[in-house]
């Protein structure tokens, strides 16, 4: 059922992109509070900063490491971080990362 799944697939795509920025800005929601009211004053606010942007990469790659997953999406890159066609590609967890860039 190769066809079946390729007439879902944009589909599939626009929900894991509103699931994805759904949980990414949450996780942003939540941490800006926290930096400004408890990490600013102490450390200033280019150090808070730079203290929530590693937090807040793992939750971009964590979120498009499941999202790819659960929504089965197509992987656009290879193992040698060339683009491949959707159809034709493996999954290949090592573009996992590339793919969170991207979106």
């Amino acid at each position: 059922m190769k066809l079946e799944t390729e007439r879902h697939e944009p589909l599939n795509i626009l929900k894991a992109a509103v699931v994805y920025f759904a949980l990414v800005f949450g996780a942003g929601f939540v941490l800006g509070p926290i930096r400004i009211l408890f990490i600013v004053p102490r450390f200033g606010v280019r150090l808070a900063e730079l203290m929530e942007f590693p937090v807040m990469l793992v939750v971009i790659v964590l979120t498009s490491r499941w999202l790819v997953r659960k929504f089965q999406l197509p992987h656009l890159v290879d193992r040698h971080h060339h683009y491949t066609h959707p159809v034709r590609s493996r999954r290949s967890p090592s573009s996992l990362p590339l793919v969170a860039k991207t979106l």
